[in-house]
């Protein structure tokens, strides 16, 4: 008999279900209509660091305080160097990207990412992250136009390599500058 009488319940609270069918159905068309598609583009760059500089160095005596350790710390650190302010905002200038108000795309929130906000708002968007237990980052960009999120990552992949480059060369010229220093400690103190 309870089967019975629940089935009468539910037969005169039927207009709850239909109800609730109907608002889910409706949340998720509205969804469809007002969501942009988002799409992702990924670049990887390998991080290499110079250890000709401490080659040198170490060749003739001086020291250099980084030796040959690629830990953790130094990921975290290239990471770092390419989420820089100057980094990323030299991808929003070259690239022009705006928010979704035709206003320039700041460098904060050209880096920061809240699931359903931008969902349904979308803008142009990055990550750089470690590729699990590699020396490689991984740069990913998203925007609505496919050609802006390719040249998003391209684009950062570049200056951050860029970068890196200026890096090595201030290296070298440093080394060059310790070794130079040392010949003339040499030639005064023998000759």
């Amino acid at each position: 008999m309870e089967i019975v009488e629940l089935i009468k319940v539910l037969w005169l609270r039927k207009w709850i279900f239909i109800l609730t069918f109907a608002l889910v159905c409706a949340a998720a068309f509205l969804c469809d209509i007002v969501m942009r598609p988002t799409y992702e583009s990924i670049a990887q760059v390998l991080v290499q660091r110079s250890e000709s500089a401490s080659s040198v160095l170490s060749s003739i005596g001086l020291s250099d305080a980084r030796q040959n350790q690629e830990t953790a710390d130094d990921m975290v650190t290239e990471i770092a160097l390419a989420t820089t302010d100057p980094v990323l905002q030299e991808v929003v200038d070259r690239l022009s990207l705006k928010d979704r108000h035709g206003r320039p795309l700041t460098t904060k929130k050209f880096t920061s990412w809240i699931w359903l906000f931008h969902a349904l708002f979308p803008r142009p968007n990055v990550n750089v992250d470690q590729v699990e237990s590699s020396m490689v980052i991984k740069i990913t960009a998203r925007s609505t136009r496919t050609d802006e999120t390719r040249n998003i990552a391209d684009t950062l992949a570049k200056v951050y390599a860029d970068n890196s480059i200026k890096r090595r060369i201030l290296d070298f010229q440093r080394a060059r500058v310790s070794v130079n220093q040392r010949l003339e400690d040499v030639h005064q103190r023998y000759l």
